[in-house]
């Protein structure tokens, strides 16, 4: 060998060995203070590391945490991107992610102000902060702003980009309803919007409030479960290397995970309410108001992670609240006690059967089925004093006056 060729070799194999002291001080040192190496700071070592013409171990080694960490990153893009979409960056797609749990949490707020997010995992709330939204509580189901305004300002002119909801006003955008501008400042019947369909009287209990091709339109990513996206932050996590996406992801998880077990909690509070005794008029309840219940189901819809089970079990808190409305009136815990005829009482009592309520466990039920009963009872009475030939007049006078304590007693005509 020349002796330039010597010369340059020995310099090559010390930079070589700068490199590798300098690459195994920086690892170390992000070692000794707690953390990883983030992928910015791999890439630069990597890349001096390229520039010096010999072959070397640790750089395959930093090489392969690259390739680890971007085959995370592939995956993530699979769980995130719906099938057949453009929309393939993780920029954007966790993006939609992160804004869709900040919008939960803010929503949670509104329907439960006194309610606190604090993570029970300090360890997790010192490592990713919580994803905060700056939209407004009355949002379309993609949870963007509402529009300044009234309904007929946006649909001059066949140029609507907004509709609005004529039984809750709710506002909404036409593009995530399928609709075309033309279509929705054509609307001659009076518009209703996906949750207030899905309360109507008879609706299926088994179909979802909006089927998979409207939530196509609303949401941004494929709706992956939260298990797989806390599954997938646990690996990344464990990665040598963190990925510039990991914090945004944990930021999402963690909000998610917080807002998704609160929302839960406040529903089965609520549907216990509904079997109880309490009237839901006072102020000891657990019962949420309609609206509230309305926020957290916008917030369930809208979220970029599958809330389905959830958005479920909020219709049937509201279809249950608006059956015991109409149970309090005939309990007489209403303003106005109401009466209601047997075909009625009837009807409701098997409205909160289909509800999935049963007398053992529900005691409004189990009082309208007394009632029930009792009118029963007493029309039973009445058929066989009818039946005799001719019927005693003593004993219809009683019966009248039995008709009376039931109809009084029972509120039932």
């Amino acid at each position: 060998v020349a002796p330039e060729g010597m010369e340059r070799l020995e310099a090559a194999l010390r930079a070589n060995q700068r490199w590798e002291e300098e690459a195994c001080s920086k690892v170390e040192g992000a070692e000794a203070a707690g953390r990883r190496l983030t992928s910015a700071e791999v890439h630069a070592i990597v890349e001096a590391g390229m520039a010096i013409p010999v072959a070397s171990q640790r750089l395959e080694e930093l090489y392969m945490w690259i390739t680890g960490m971007e085959d995370w990153e592939a995956d993530l893009v699979d769980f995130l991107a719906k099938k057949g979409s453009r929309s393939t960056k993780l920029d954007g797609l966790l993006t939609s992610l992160h804004r869709s749990a900040g919008a939960f949490a803010s929503l949670l707020r509104c329907a439960a102000p006194g309610l606190k997010l604090e993570p029970a995992n300090t360890q997790a709330s010192a490592r990713y902060a919580l994803a905060t939204f700056q939209g407004a509580a009355e949002a379309c189901l993609c949870l963007q702003d509402v529009p300044d305004g009234d309904r007929r300002s946006h649909s001059k002119g066949g140029s609507a980009q907004w509709i609005g909801c004529d039984f809750c006003l709710g506002w909404y955008h036409i593009k995530c309803l399928g609709m075309n501008p033309q279509k929705a400042a054509s609307l001659r019947t009076k518009y209703s919007c996906h949750i207030c369909a899905a309360l109507r009287p008879g609706c299926s209990d088994t179909e979802p409030v909006i089927g998979p091709e409207a939530m196509g339109r609303v949401s941004s990513t494929a709706r992956p479960a939260l298990s797989v996206l806390r599954d997938s932050l646990s690996l990344a996590q464990k990665l040598p290397v963190e990925s510039k996406y990991e914090a945004e992801l944990g930021s999402a998880v963690l909000t998610l995970e917080l807002a998704t077990a609160s929302s839960d909690l406040l529903v089965d509070r609520h549907l216990r309410a509904m079997s109880s005794d309490v009237n839901l008029a006072g102020s000891h309840t657990d019962a949420l108001p309609e609206a509230q219940l309305r926020l957290l189901l916008r917030a369930a819809i809208g979220c970029e992670a599958d809330c389905t089970a959830l958005a479920e079990r909020l219709v049937l808190g509201m279809r249950l609240l608006r059956w015991r409305a109409k149970v309090d009136a005939i309990l007489q815990r209403g303003e106005e006690p109401a009466t209601i005829n047997v075909d009625s009482l009837s009807r409701l009592i098997r409205d909160g059967a289909a509800l999935g309520l049963t007398a053992a466990d529900c005691k409004p039920l189990k009082e309208l089925s007394r009632r029930l009963e009792t009118v029963r009872d007493w029309m039973a009475l009445a058929r066989r004093a009818l039946a005799s030939r001719p019927p005693h007049e003593e004993a219809l006078r009683t019966l009248l006056a039995a008709g009376r304590h039931v109809r009084c007693a029972a509120k039932v005509d």
